[in-house]
């Protein structure tokens, strides 16, 4: 599965263990139902293969907007709204050098502090 615009790119691989994603570029969008579409494929996805985790590496992401940003929130409330024995949890890799991404991941993580973990910050 695989999302590409102008700018940026994420790929999805659902037959790795775990699965993985990989975001690059940067998303710059000023609508967010696209992306909110887009991983709300992801989800059902990730459900339909029994996945207990994903990796989703950020490490090649240079940006993600307030809009774009708002889509992995709706995601993440999709998770939550699993059965507890049905749920998966997302595991965030990210690059020091890209200073943003520590504070933004770790107001995910806020929000679903049972879903989400954050490596390398």
């Amino acid at each position: 599965m695989e999302r590409a615009e102008s700018g940026y790119r994420i790929r999805v691989d659902c037959t790795q263990s775990p699965p993985q994603m990989a975001m690059s570029g940067s998303v710059r969008v000023t609508e967010p139902g696209e992306l909110k579409e887009f991983f709300g494929q992801v989800h059902s996805a990730l459900v339909g293969c029994g996945a207990c985790e994903v990796v989703v590496d950020l490490r090649d992401l240079d940006f993600l907007n307030s809009t774009a940003f708002k889509p992995l929130v709706h995601w993440l409330g999709l998770i939550d709204q699993l059965p507890v024995d049905g749920r998966y949890t997302v595991r965030f890799r990210i690059a020091k050098e890209r200073h943003w991404q520590k504070p933004c991941l770790g107001a995910l993580s806020c929000f679903s502090p049972l879903l989400v973990t954050v490596e390398g910050a």
